[in-house]
């Protein structure tokens, strides 16, 4: 789904590292390594939504502390969670943070919008046909995807 995503979109390209790792053995931190290799003068991010955010700084992730002292991230805002308190509540986050490790994105730019939020739509029935591109939600309701 993610190749009918972008494939219009010469902005995008896909890269298919992670699938080809053993599921027990890659992480963010690894994944971010390579591409940091791939493209060494290339300022790189990890686009998260906040609830991630909290759970790096809870040090649920594998390596959590070197994630953060190593890369820098955009988080999109997520109903419930103050960015700023979670990254000040957290030894990992805020010990690690110089003031541009963090690119916060708050509510008034953001939509609550996950891969978790349309997989429970679609299982109750719902249409989030304008969350996705056309093609992908073609292609979800054809093969009948995250149904009950």
């Amino acid at each position: 789904m993610v190749m009918m995503a972008i494939e219009d979109n010469p902005k995008f390209t896909l890269h298919d590292y992670e699938m080809k790792q053993d599921a027990w053995k890659i992480d963010t931190y690894t994944t971010m390594k390579y591409f940091s290799a791939l493209h060494p003068h290339d300022e790189l991010f990890f686009i998260m939504g906040a609830d991630l955010l909290v759970d790096i700084g809870e040090g649920k992730w594998s390596n959590s502390e070197k994630l953060v002292s190593e890369f820098k991230f955009i988080v999109m805002a997520r109903n419930g969670i103050d960015m700023l308190s979670t990254i000040g509540k957290s030894g990992i986050l805020r010990n690690h943070d110089d003031g541009s490790t963090f690119h916060l994105i708050d509510k008034g730019l953001a939509m609550d919008i996950s891969s978790s939020y349309i997989r429970d739509e679609l299982r109750m029935g719902g249409e989030p046909r304008y969350l996705m591109p056309d093609k992908c939600y073609h292609y979800i309701k054809e093969h009948e995807l995250y149904k009950k």
